[in-house]
């Protein structure tokens, strides 16, 4: 079957493919028919609007694993600690790390499917996961976007696709911990069943980020109630009309505080796309909500 979540090339605007070929994506490339290519340092450099930057490449489902494999063939391996301050490869002006997992839209897909065939495929790509994670390495650094989904105005409110996003879920979250990595959530109006899933499966000390939160400051209390090393992400949604993430980013402690772009997704209004560029713009955001001074 298609995937519902996908956009082919010929649906999108002509400023989207502005925005998808100034990062190096052709036709080919973005429907995945031919393996793409990295762009250049330069063609980098003017999209993202910045010198150097670094980032964190998300490979969440079968089609962007081989994309991970091309980062990792390509891209110089950038530092492993935080006290490494050596500067990128002069050929290449950034540090690019990598989290796998199956996303919960990848689940949803495989949910389309009968049983035996939905669990077939869930468990080709987690070895397929496990393999790519083998080969690249100290370049993992976290294991999502995992998490569940139940937005899509179709099949967000079927019983089998819920279900189903749920078992791929919890045997997510087991390859995470073995791996000894940190968790990177994905939540989209199911809430309750994260939480529920989470604090049975995860130790509380266990080291979460959910991505992208959008929800309730009850909500927000509750993971920070039975996960205190958790953190959740802000990115260009500070910038949107509504209050829900400017309300929540003033009183969340910093410490819980990631900032993220979700790139090129989460554009900030009137932009093409988002990318690594846009982290000062947010930070500087996050600081003034929080009336304090931003420092670069």
């Amino acid at each position: 079957p298609v995937p519902f979540y996908d956009t082919e090339w010929a649906d999108l605007s002509q400023r989207e493919k502005e925005a998808a070929m100034a990062i190096g994506f052709t036709e080919g490339t973005w429907d995945q028919t031919c393996s793409p290519v990295i762009p250049s340092p330069g063609a980098l450099r003017q999209a993202f609007g910045v010198c150097s930057f670094a980032c964190i490449a998300t490979g969440c489902d079968e089609q962007s694993l081989e994309n991970i494999l091309s980062i990792h063939q390509s891209i110089p391996l950038p530092p492993q600690r935080a006290t490494d301050t050596h500067a990128s490869d002069v050929n290449f002006p950034g540090f690019v790390w990598v989290e796998l997992g199956c996303h919960p839209k990848a689940a949803a897909l495989f949910s389309l499917l009968n049983c035996a065939e939905a669990f077939a495929a869930l468990e080709k790509l987690e070895t397929r996961l496990k393999v790519v994670a083998a080969e690249i390495g100290k370049r993992l650094v976290a294991w999502g976007e995992i998490g569940l989904d139940y937005s899509h105005p179709l099949f967000g409110t079927s019983k089998k696709n819920q279900w189903f996003q749920k078992e791929a879920f919890k045997r997510q979250i087991e390859i995470g911990m073995d791996l000894g990595l940190p968790l990177v959530i994905h939540s989209r109006a199911a809430w309750q069943d994260t939480m529920s899933i989470l604090t049975k499966q995860v130790p509380r000390d266990y080291r979460i980020h959910v991505h992208c939160f959008w929800d309730t400051k009850s909500a927000m209390e509750e993971l920070f109630s039975a996960f205190p090393k958790a953190v959740i992400g802000f990115s260009n949604n500070i910038f949107y009309a509504g209050d829900i993430p400017q309300e929540l980013c003033r009183c969340i402690p910093l410490e819980h505080v990631v900032l993220e772009t979700d790139g090129p997704y989460l554009p900030r209004t009137g932009a093409r796309m988002s990318s690594p560029g846009d982290i000062p713009a947010i930070g500087r955001k996050v600081a003034e909500l929080k009336g304090i001074p931003f420092e670069h």
